[in-house]
């Protein structure tokens, strides 16, 4: 899948924007009782533990959510229980406890591989009958060196940190040899008493999640490998399917220095060109001054160029000043050449960002100098059309 289920669907006349990146896919179902039964709840809980995931460049992605029926799977449990969570010891849940909770399977879940997706139960109660104060449980089935299945068990209690912890270890787990698998912390910081959990609180997989929980380089290298985790083309927004116009002005010439020939009185008789441009459009702007002396000559108004359309994100806004010293002997001389080029960024070619203490969208390049002169250009940019965008996930 390329997107999550609350997404919002790329109305008619816009494209959508993506980005390629790792992923991890959970299919979510809240059982009979559970309070967490809204989708906005499920997605608060996903979007918090994607966070913490995005540290390790792993994107959390909600591929199916729903709410089930009562359920009437046989074995020892009581699925339509109001207390479903104390009938659950996590650290040695039974082998027929496990089995019935697979049983309920991912249902109406999307086609492809069911063990690479993790199915994540929200259950009514608010701790485990080995563990009253935990509030998630993570369980994985498999036979010989087939793929394991991966469950998360989250209880009313739980919030995004829980379900990120969970997360944690449904991506450690790994094949250590024929039919053997584990799921250790990889970190060096393991706890030695219970290897599945960190000893240093501040990390992810410490038994008790902190407010702002690490992940260590160790277990970003395992993680990204696991086969949960795959590359996907992400769906994150979408565009108005028209081009940004872009107006750049040449505002003022600042001239610190000249010299001219011995011959001549020390003033420049120059030929100047102003060129801005993108890959569609180049506008040109000549500039004559029979006597340029140090000053500053007030250019607004005479380069404006309105209408600059930019192909794509990655086309580049570009800025070049050249200029000529007209001579009598021996001949002309070219002055320094100002060469700036604009990407779109955050700042749109530079048209939201400014130098310190500039209007919005207003820059200076230079100085620079050669023989001949010293100077620098001050000119403003800025968005005279955009298409309407919307972005409303984050991709790591």
């Amino acid at each position: 899948m390329d997107r999550n289920t609350w997404d919002k669907k790329t109305p008619p006349g816009f494209t959508e924007l993506r980005k390629e990146a790792m992923t991890v896919e959970l299919c979510v179902y809240s059982l009979q009782n559970s309070r967490m039964k809204e989708i906005n709840q499920v997605r608060a809980v996903a979007e918090a533990a994607g966070k913490i995931w995005c540290q390790g460049g792993v994107n959390v992605q909600v591929v199916h959510w729903e709410a089930l029926p009562p359920l009437s799977i046989a074995g020892p449990l009581n699925l339509n229980s109001t207390d479903l969570a104390r009938q659950i010891p996590c650290g040695s849940l039974s082998d027929a406890a496990r089995s019935q909770l697979s049983t309920i399977g991912k249902p109406n879940a999307p086609a492809g591989d069911p063990t690479r997706l993790v199915a994540v139960y929200c259950i009514p109660g608010n701790g485990f009958q080995d563990a009253p104060s935990a509030s998630g449980c993570h369980q994985f089935q498999f036979q010989g060196n087939t793929s394991p299945d991966h469950m998360i068990l989250l209880t009313d209690s739980a919030d995004g940190r829980v379900l990120a912890h969970e997360l944690g270890h449904a991506l450690f787990v790994r094949l250590t040899g024929p039919n053997s698998w584990m799921n250790e912390d990889p970190d060096p910081g393991r706890n030695v008493s219970d290897r599945l959990h960190n000893a240093n609180p501040p990390n992810l997989m410490y038994s008790s999640v902190s407010e702002k929980p690490s992940i260590s380089p160790e277990q970003v290298m395992v993680a990204q490998k696991s086969r949960l985790v795959t590359r996907q083309s992400l769906f994150y927004g979408f565009r108005e399917n028209k081009r940004y116009k872009l107006g750049v002005d040449i505002k003022t010439l600042h001239v610190d220095e000249v010299s001219d020939e011995i011959t001549s009185d020390n003033a420049l008789e120059s030929s100047w060109m102003f060129a801005v441009g993108t890959s569609i459009i180049k506008n040109r702007k000549p500039y004559e001054n029979s006597r340029l002396t140090p000053g500053d000559y007030d250019l607004s108004g005479s380069f404006d160029n309105p209408l600059l359309e930019v192909e794509s994100d990655t086309d580049k806004l570009t800025l070049d000043v050249t200029g000529t010293d007209r001579d009598f002997f021996p001949f002309n001389d070219e002055l320094p050449h100002i060469h700036k080029e604009w990407s779109k960024g955050e700042d749109l070619w530079g048209s939201t960002s400014s130098d310190p203490g500039a209007p919005t969208g207003q820059h200076q390049e230079g100085p620079v100098k050669n023989d001949e002169i010293k100077y620098s250009v001050t000119y403003a940019i800025r968005v005279d059309d955009a298409p309407l965008e919307e972005i409303f996930r984050h991709i790591c």
